[in-house]
C-alpha cells in the first residue's frame, strides 16, 4: 500500500511537471552533466535546442529511456531524429511518460536556420496529449524558439524559450502550460575537457542552476559529472562511441528521493570525420 501511494504521488509530481509543459533535458549525456543539455549537440537537440541542428555533421537517430527513483512505473521514453541539410536543420521527436493509469505523450517537429556561420535560429511546434484513467484526457499545442551563437573557438552560448505564448489546455480555462526560459554557455578548456552551465526559470519554480564537466578520455570513452540546484541532485555518466553507434548512461542521485537512471542510444547515418 505504501509503495502504491508513493508511485501515485510521484505520478502526480511528474504529471504536474510534464503536464504543464516542463520537460527535462533529454539524453543520458545531458543528464550526466546535471541536466545541462542546452549546448550538447547530438540527436536529442531536436528537443533540447533545435538551433544546434544545422551544425550537426550528419543525420542521427536517438532513443533515450529514463527510470526515476528505481520505480518500475515511473519511466519516460523518447525518440528523436535530426537531419542537417545545407544551412538548415530539421528535427522530429516523440515522448511518452507513464502507464495505463497516467499517460503524458508528446510529438513535435522543429526547424532551424544557420543565418551566419556563428549564429543559428530554431523553432519548434509540439502537440501534447495527457490522460488520467477515470478522469479523462486533454491536449494542447505549444511552441519553442532558440538561438545559438559561437562567441569564439572556445566559448558558445544559447538561449531558448518554451511556450512563450503561455498556451492553455483546451478544456481547462485557467490551467496554462509552463513558460520556461533557458540560457546556457559551454566553455572548451582543451580538446578533451569542456564545462557547461545553464540557468532555467519558469513561472512555477525557483531558478534552477545546472552545471557539469565532461572529459573525453579518448575517441571512444568519455566521463562526466554535474549538479542541479532546484531539486538538489548530483549526477555522473559514461559515454561510449564506436563507428556509427553512440551509447550513453547516466545516474542521478536526488537527495530526498534517491537514484534515477538514464540510458540513451544514438545512431549516426554517416561516419563522422
Amino acid at each position: 500500500m505504501t509503495k502504491k501511494l508513493l508511485v501515485f504521488t510521484l505520478f502526480m509530481i511528474n504529471f504536474r511537471l510534464f503536464g504543464l509543459g516542463y520537460y527535462p533535458t533529454i539524453g543520458a549525456h545531458a543528464a550526466g552533466l546535471g541536466g545541462s543539455g542546452l549546448l550538447i549537440q547530438n540527436a536529442f537537440c531536436a528537443s533540447n535546442n533545435p538551433s544546434l541542428m544545422p551544425w550537426q555533421k550528419n543525420a542521427s537517430l536517438g532513443f533515450a529511456y529514463n527510470n526515476q527513483f528505481l520505480l518500475s512505473d515511473v519511466n519516460q521514453s523518447h525518440l528523436s531524429f535530426v537531419l542537417p541539410f545545407k544551412h538548415f536543420g530539421y528535427g522530429l521527436k516523440c515522448s511518452s511518460f507513464g502507464n495505463n493509469i497516467l499517460k503524458d505523450q508528446l510529438i513535435g517537429a522543429s526547424v532551424a536556420h544557420e543565418f551566419h556561420p556563428d549564429f543559428s535560429f530554431g523553432a519548434g511546434i509540439n502537440y501534447h496529449f495527457f490522460s488520467i484513467r477515470n478522469y479523462g484526457s486533454n491536449q494542447t499545442t505549444t511552441f519553442d524558439f532558440s538561438l545559438a551563437a559561437n562567441i569564439n573557438s572556445k566559448l558558445k552560448s544559447s538561449f531558448m524559450v518554451f511556450n512563450p505564448f503561455a498556451r492553455k489546455f483546451r478544456d481547462i480555462q485557467d490551467e496554462r502550460m509552463t513558460r520556461t526560459f533557458r540560457f546556457g554557455i559551454k566553455y572548451s578548456i582543451n580538446d578533451k575537457v569542456f564545462i557547461v552551465s545553464e540557468i532555467e526559470k519558469n513561472h512555477i519554480y525557483k531558478t534552477n542552476l545546472k552545471t557539469g564537466i565532461n572529459y573525453d578520455y579518448n575517441k571512444q570513452f568519455s566521463f562526466r559529472c554535474g549538479i542541479s540546484t532546484l531539486q538538489p541532485n548530483m549526477s555522473f555518466g559514461i559515454g561510449f562511441k564506436k563507428k556509427n553507434i553512440q551509447i550513453e548512461t547516466a545516474h542521478t542521485y536526488q537527495l530526498n528521493l534517491g537514484l534515477s537512471n538514464q540510458l540513451s542510444f544514438i545512431y549516426h547515418f554517416a561516419s563522422k570525420n
